[in-house]
């Protein structure tokens, strides 16, 4: 059994903000970590994701993403996977610390296998109360 040398379990990460107007925030990050596997070995992740949010009238926000991902597998399982999201959300504030959020989302793994590959839809809705 081979070990892991320095550069294969290096981990990092780092993020960048920007504000073009006071209602509206980008975000890009990127980040690499080093994580068990249950059936292998291990995987090393390398991530890039941009987000951008935008608030109307103090009342209603949009917010939307993309992700890309990817997963490479080292041990008795040898593969890279190729994760690809994106997301769109709407936020409304319906009182100071009450807000109701309605979204959509979007994935998609691409293996090595093709028995592995999925899309993948999802829909949500969320009621919050809570204080900042």
């Amino acid at each position: 059994d081979e070990g892991v040398d320095w550069k294969e379990g290096m981990r990092g990460a780092i993020g960048f903000k920007y504000y073009p107007t006071p209602y509206q925030t980008m975000t890009l990050d990127v980040k690499r970590e080093f994580q068990d596997v249950y059936f292998t070995n291990y995987k090393i992740l390398q991530q890039a994701s941009l987000k951008h949010s935008v608030e109307f009238n103090g009342r209603v926000g949009v917010e939307t993403a993309v992700l890309y991902r990817n997963d490479d597998y080292d041990g008795v399982i040898d593969r890279t996977d190729h994760n690809f999201a994106t997301s769109f959300k709407t936020i409304f504030k319906l009182q100071s610390h009450l807000d109701f959020s309605a979204g959509v989302n979007w994935r998609r793994l691409d293996a090595v296998d093709p028995v592995l590959d999925y899309d993948d839809i999802g829909v949500t809705a969320n009621l919050r109360y809570g204080f900042n």
